[in-house]
C-alpha cells in the first residue's frame, strides 16, 4: 500500500477485467486503470486527472497516474496473455 499526502492510500495490487481481450490496447488499459483508481480515491476528494502507459516488454507497461492533488504515482502493470485482466504493483 502506498500512502499519499493527506493520508490517501492507494492499494498496491489492482485487478480488473474486460471481455474481449481489450487490455492489450493501451487506451483501453489506461481507461480501466483510471476508472479503477478513481473509484478508490473519490471518497477522499482526489481525482485521477490522467493515466499514461508505455509498453516496457511483452504484456508489461509502465504507467503514471496524475492526481488532482498534484501527486503522480507510478505503476508496473502486467496484462494477462488473453488481455482480459491486468495486475499492477507500485514502483518506487
Amino acid at each position: 500500500m502506498l500512502v499519499l499526502g493527506g493520508g490517501i492510500a492507494v492499494v498496491a495490487w489492482a485487478i480488473s477485467s474486460s471481455s474481449g481481450g481489450g487490455f492489450n490496447n493501451v487506451s483501453t488499459l489506461e481507461n480501466s486503470i483510471q476508472s479503477t483508481y478513481q473509484d478508490r480515491l473519490s471518497s477522499n476528494g482526489v481525482t485521477v486527472t490522467n493515466v499514461s502507459c508505455v509498453g516496457s516488454s511483452n504484456r508489461q507497461y509502465n504507467c503514471v497516474l496524475e492526481l488532482s492533488n498534484g501527486l503522480s504515482v507510478s505503476h508496473h502493470v502486467t496484462v494477462s496473455s488473453d488481455g482480459t485482466h491486468w495486475v499492477s504493483d507500485n514502483t518506487p
